[in-house]
């Protein structure tokens, strides 16, 4: 014990910083005041960060963004000096979209390959796009030194600060929008948390599989959209089952613009096709049917490509006389050349068709029930989006508000850090409102702003003034004017050395005493039906809170179903139509649980006994819920009778048959049973004088006896006297 104490003081004499003692908590301003389970909780929603098509850095750091960013698997940096010896496009039409880098290692004299894409898929409907302006500005010839960043995410910046969401303006306010975790979020709120979803759709062709032509026009056969173009009417694409029988109707020209009810339809409500790959094991079906013409035209711009890969290849191994391929070319160059060579690809069993694979990034806008948080573990759910129009705004300069939180929240969360946050981005911005008054000369600008970073960051407002006395005299001017037009000044506060706490942001409003909370207008809708600004009770602090988007979205849990079909063995059937985007929604039935119970209760319970009986295992539970169509709306009185099943303990029943034992179920006839009541009884002898009784025994306390017991019934058992009760007709 003594030597776990003294490693632990010896290691701890070796820590410069307290930063050295957190891990993923670098990344969550002012941790020290937040609880350990908000930290831990904010960590954990670090990993489920949905990406954002137009993420921001935030306002205020903590300043090891960019260390996340130095260790990110989405960053691409050359090991080593390479040259570039070929650029090979996998579509023809659009060359700069896809394509593939051939590259020299200069060290080493071996040859990689780097495959330029704009997006990279992790599994089910996750990914994130790339930033590939480095990597389009190479050609065949460029040599790239070591350590060049040639692609990365694009939710890093240029300096590779790590980026997850945007800075919202927000406010608390109590209502019954925000109540419990719920969120109220603007319509511009909406659009800058949009992320994108990578929807990845696969099929199978038969020989006897014909594509429909639902896009074609002036007389082109087109049956899905083309790279780069976006899904309209929300289907991609449509398939049909060759039969001889009536193929003079489903194959004629007309038909084949129409999808019928036997067809595979790939629905998505919206998208762009970022990636097309087919593989074929039998390329003259797709030339005997014109119905292929599309997919043959893909097919053949992959085999060009695959086909200049294997030349280019060939041409730099003689030319440099090149012994060695590394892994990942290695790998692709042996099956561009067995595919070319006619050998059969392999997907679960070899066959003699085609696979066809689709690609398709949708933009993602947030809707109600998507959850979204702060850095501070402060998650929370969308319960409502409204138009900028319909929101609060500042009194003074008109600002919509984006975000509205419930006031409770910091308190019952003990994470006060996210109103430290919100207190520092009013501040400051207050502060450049001031400035842009054009009172103030640039010397008294960057005064102002050395102050009060001096309150947030020392060694921050320390090196600011360092630089900015360095400064030409223009360049002074510029960089005041830079932060002016921002319309907030950029923090970078050590979550634990650099603690803000609450008299610290009482110093700052003391230091310029100027400063208030800011008036706000509320819209209300007249009789008139328009709308009107009033002024908010009180006035509100109205900051820049960085919020980003988390994984579980609402439209992934989306379920719709009437009467559930059921399978052999009368359980509701799972559906795996959505997954394999053949459906637009779920429809598998959704299991009714104690809060689902509880929440439509308020409807009555007769209704959610109905529910249940329609999404119920008992087959005849299901078939009499046919008595609220057949009889008489107004009276409906749906009991079980003797017949009623359940399916689920028949089934236990014949997995206890193999080991000898059963289930019995036992009916048994209700009665009614009055109520248990008991008469309310009033005491008419004072306790002051069981107190007197009691307090015979010397060892007995008066005050714990009063504490604990104040049972009339146990007094009278423990020490026994007459009670005279009153009966009063009230039951309970």
């Amino acid at each position: 014990m003594f030597e776990f104490i003294e490693t632990v003081e010896k290691r701890a004499e070796t820590l410069k910083s307290k930063e050295q003692i957190l891990g993923k908590s670098l990344y969550q301003p002012f941790t020290d005041a937040n609880s350990g389970a908000r930290k831990i909780m904010a960590a954990t929603q670090l990993e489920h960060a949905l990406p954002l098509y137009e993420s921001e850095v935030a306002i205020v750091q903590t300043g090891y963004e960019i260390r996340y960013g130095d260790y990110s698997s989405a960053i691409i940096k050359t090991d080593s000096p390479i040259e570039i010896v070929g650029k090979i496009s996998k579509f023809s039409k659009l060359p700069n979209h896809h394509y593939y880098l051939i590259i020299r290692n200069m060290e080493t004299n071996e040859l990689d390959m780097i495959e330029r894409k704009s997006y990279k898929y992790s599994m089910e409907t996750y990914g994130h796009l790339y930033d590939n302006a480095t990597l389009d500005s190479l050609d065949i010839g460029y040599e790239v030194p070591k350590n060049t960043i040639i692609r990365k995410s694009t939710s890093t910046d240029e300096y590779l600060n790590r980026m997850d969401g945007v800075n919202l303006n927000t406010i608390h306010m109590a209502c019954d929008i925000t109540k419990e975790d719920g969120m109220w979020l603007s319509e511009s709120g909406r659009r800058k948390l949009a992320s994108p979803l990578f929807k990845r759709v696969t099929r199978s062709l038969n020989d006897n599989d014909i594509f429909l032509d639902l896009m074609g026009e002036n007389g082109s056969y087109k049956s899905f959209p083309n790279i780069g173009e976006e899904i309209k009417n929300g289907m991609l694409c449509a398939i049909r089952r060759e039969q001889s029988d009536n193929a003079l109707f489903t194959q004629s020209v007309s038909q084949l613009k129409r999808p019928m009810m036997s067809d595979d339809k790939y629905t998505i409500k919206d998208g762009v096709v970022a990636d097309i790959t087919i593989n074929c094991n039998n390329p003259a079906i797709l030339k005997e049917k014109h119905t292929n013409a599309q997919v043959l035209e893909y097919y053949n711009d992959w085999i060009r490509c695959i086909t200049e890969i294997v030349s280019v290849v060939n041409r730099a191994r003689e030319k440099y006389d090149i012994t060695k391929l590394a892994y990942t070319l290695d790998k692709f160059y042996v099956n561009c050349k067995r595919e070319l060579a006619g050998v059969q690809f392999m997907d679960e069993k070899v066959y003699g068709g085609s696979y066809i694979e689709f690609m398709i990034i949708e933009r993602n806008l947030p809707s109600v029930g998507d959850k979204i948080t702060n850095r501070y573990g402060g998650k929370g759910v969308i319960s409502k989006i409204t138009r900028d129009d319909l929101m609060p705004r500042t009194a003074d300069t008109n600002e919509v508000v984006d975000l509205i939180m419930n006031s409770c929240t910091c308190v019952n969360r003990i994470n006060p850090g996210q109103a430290h946050e919100m207190s520092l981005t009013h501040i400051s911005r207050l502060l450049i409102d001031f400035m842009r008054t054009n009172v103030l000369s640039t010397a008294e600008c960057m005064n102002m702003i050395v102050i009060f970073l001096s309150y947030c960051s020392v060694e921050e407002a320390s090196s600011m003034a360092e630089y900015f006395n360095n400064l030409e005299e223009e360049d002074k001017d510029v960089f005041v004017q830079q932060v002016i037009d921002d319309g907030f000044i950029q923090m970078s506060i050590k979550p634990m050395s650099e603690s803000m706490t609450q008299d610290k942001i009482a110093e700052i409003y003391r230091e310029f005493n100027w400063i208030h909370q800011r008036p706000m207008l509320t819209p209300l809708i007249g009789s008139t039906g328009k709308v009107r600004y009033v002024y908010s009770r009180r006035p509100m602090v109205f900051g820049k809170m960085y919020i980003y988007r988390l994984k579980q979205y609402a439209e992934e849990k989306h379920s719709i179903t009437s009467l559930s079909s059921t399978n052999l063995r009368g359980e509701n059937s799972r559906s795996k139509l959505n997954k394999n985007y053949k459906a637009l929604h779920q429809a598998t039935p959704v299991r009714f649980g104690y809060m689902e119970v509880d929440d439509m209760n308020h409807i009555g319970t007769e209704y959610v006994m109905e529910t249940l009986m329609i999404h119920s295992l008992s087959p005849q539970a299901r078939r009499l819920v046919e008595n609220m169509y057949k009889d008489n709306p107004y009276d409906i009185n749906i009991e079980l009778d003797a017949d009623s099943k359940n399916r689920s303990a028949e089934q236990v029943n014949v997995y206890l048959k193999a080991i000898g034992y059963k289930l019995v179920f036992t009916k048994r006839k209700k009665t009614s049973i009055a109520p248990f009541t008991v008469p309310l009884m009033q005491y008419q002898k004072p306790l002051q004088d069981i107190f007197k009784i009691v307090s015979a025994d010397e060892n007995f306390d008066i005050d714990k006896w009063i504490e604990f017991c104040n049972d009339a019934h146990t007094i009278a058992k423990e020490y026994p006297f007459t009670l005279e009760p009153i009966t009063i007709d009230e039951e309970i």
